[in-house]
């Protein structure tokens, strides 16, 4: 199990320019994209278990009121 103190932050492919976010992102958090042929909680769960001390968790995705669309998951 790896410790990381920075954010934990999941983009979602989909997301329009999601690359730049990265490399924007990515100077100060730990950055995962989550690929639209994955199960984006199965993606967060393992990173999440990887990386124990994380504190913080951040989603980048599409949605609407009370529901997150992200790789092949929803939640809500």
């Amino acid at each position: 199990m790896a410790h990381h103190p920075s954010p934990l932050v999941f983009i979602d492919a989909a997301v329009s320019h999601y690359p730049q976010l990265v490399a924007e992102l990515g100077k100060t958090a730990l950055v995962r994209v989550l690929p639209a042929d994955k199960d984006g909680i199965a993606v967060i769960t393992a990173c999440v278990r990887q990386y124990s001390l994380t504190r913080h968790i951040v989603i980048v995705a599409h949605g609407a009121p009370g529901k997150l669309t992200w790789a092949t998951a929803a939640w809500g």
